[in-house]
């Protein structure tokens, strides 16, 4: 049954008013909504009661006509009883009682107008609450949301920082273990100097020299460590030191015809400016015009006379990505066109004449893949087909018109032509050459010592093979160059 009821100008039902109620019945609302399912239930009854009315009432209608219809058809006229008051009061009088009860109605009626304005009002502070609480929720989780950020960000920038921290005591723990092996190799050879076996000795060094000669006799060698100690390789087959004109560490080497040059370097926590040149003939040094920047970690290249300087970084905080050159026979520095980044130790050679710079690294970690060749004309770097892989810890030369990057951490030969502009995958070394650096000696490339061992690897291009020599790398690990300058460049 729907029975409805108007409140105001709108009409509610029970059915309405059920819906409407607030999802929590508990707490506040539960006595208001007790008090609004007894309203329906009076209201259920009033409605009963009127139907009743309302039938008995159609009776005592028709019971009256019944009568005169009667009193017509027998007389043939109204009988005066008929109509009269107190047949009319004996009739409607039991309705009257019933219906004086039903008054009651209006109470009810205000009842419903009062308990409606508080089921609103209840309905309101309800909605509220429910938006407040949800508003509250989402500002605690906002809350927590920028804080639990925030700490990741701290951790983030902690991490960070201790991971350069590791890096930087692993290699100083590299450079302790390194420098305990070569104290401990200086030590052997001392002793073993204080009792020769001449016998043995002839025998070690003619074999030495059988298995080399085809690659290093008649050759002028230097090798240098990234600390500043340099040795050439006599005709003996042994190394010499040689004492470096000033103190510095992660400077560069490269060939010039009769020496060597070394630039810029690691000194008080800044890069050097510094840059001499040593005459093998003479053993003389000889001091050269300053760089225009400080630099440490870069690289160089020297070539028809003009002295080409590569990336690097001034301190620890600032890395370059600038280029200069030195004009050898004007004595006189000038800028190149900025590198499209900064770069550390980047590769940098002359292959088919023209200049290229690749790979190297943006930090102790992150080693990069990307390939540019200087255009002299326009004084632009152009970008060329990138390396198929990085090569961490390793080195480059130039041989037959191509490139080659060669050793590493995870022993790479890789091969690119520029007059194709495409990479090659060649076979790998036999061992991981970290830190090992490499050159050219008879057309066949060099790459000497590695992470833990002072073994001196040779590669032929032509038949795609790699072998060993007996001759040892002065030290192990962290070598930083190895030079022929009586090879063209």
């Amino acid at each position: 049954m729907k029975i409805s009821f108007t409140y105001g100008r709108n009409f509610v039902t029970k059915i309405d008013l059920e819906n409407s109620l607030p999802p929590n019945a508990e707490g506040p609302s539960s006595n208001l909504t007790q008090e609004i399912n007894r309203l329906m239930n009076d209201i259920d009854s009033i409605q009963t009661e009127r139907e009743a009315l309302g039938k008995e009432i159609h009776l005592v209608k028709e019971k009256i006509a019944n009568k005169i219809i009667e009193s017509l058809e027998e007389r043939g006229s109204l009988d005066t009883e008929i109509g009269s008051p107190e047949m009319a009061e004996g009739l409607l009088a039991p309705l009257r009682e019933r219906i004086t009860k039903c008054v009651r109605q209006k109470h009810l009626l205000a009842d419903i107008k009062t308990i409606g304005s508080k089921f609103q009002e209840e309905r309101g502070k309800n909605n509220r609450s429910q938006r407040d609480n949800k508003v509250q929720d989402l500002e605690a989780a906002f809350h927590s949301f920028e804080e639990l950020k925030s700490e990741i960000q701290e951790l983030s920038k902690l991490c960070n920082g201790e991971a350069k921290e590791i890096l930087k005591h692993r290699d100083e723990v590299e450079e302790l273990c390194c420098d305990r092996n070569s104290e401990r190799a200086e030590l052997l050879e001392a002793i073993q100097k204080t009792t020769p076996d001449p016998t043995t000795e002839k025998k070690s060094t003619t074999s030495a020299l059988n298995a080399d000669q085809a690659t290093t006799a008649n050759q002028s060698w230097f090798v240098g460590d990234h600390k500043g100690s340099i040795w050439e390789l006599n005709s003996n087959q042994n190394w010499e030191s040689i004492t470096k004109p000033y103190k510095s560490t992660l400077y560069s080497a490269c060939s010039v015809p009769g020496g060597f040059i070394i630039t810029g370097g690691h000194v008080n926590k800044k890069g050097t400016a510094d840059c001499v040149s040593y005459q093998a003939c003479t053993r003389v040094w000889k001091t050269l015009p300053s760089m225009i920047t400080g630099r440490y970690e870069h690289s160089s290249l020297c070539v028809n006379n003009k002295l080409y300087i590569i990336g690097g970084k001034s301190s620890e905080t600032c890395m370059l990505n600038t280029a200069e050159t030195l004009d050898l026979k004007a004595n006189k520095w000038n800028s190149l066109r900025l590198l499209p980044r900064a770069v550390l130790s980047p590769f940098v050679l002359i292959a088919s004449e023209k200049l290229f710079v690749l790979g190297g690294s943006e930090s102790n970690s992150k080693y990069l893949c990307e390939n540019y060749e200087h255009l002299p004309d326009l004084n632009v770097w152009q970008p060329r087909a990138l390396m198929p892989n990085e090569c961490r810890g390793g080195s480059a030369v130039s041989l037959h018109s191509n490139i080659y990057v060669v050793g590493g951490e995870t022993k790479v030969c890789m091969q690119y032509s520029p007059s194709t502009d495409q990479w090659s995958m060649l076979a790998k070394p036999q061992l991981d050459h970290w830190r090992g650096p490499a050159c050219v000696l008879n057309s066949k490339i060099i790459v000497c010592g590695g992470s833990k061992h002072s073994t001196i690897e040779v590669y032929d291009s032509e038949a795609n093979t790699w072998s060993s020599l007996r001759l040892q790398a002065p030290r192990a690990n962290r070598l930083h160059f190895a030079l022929d300058y009586s090879s063209p460049i």
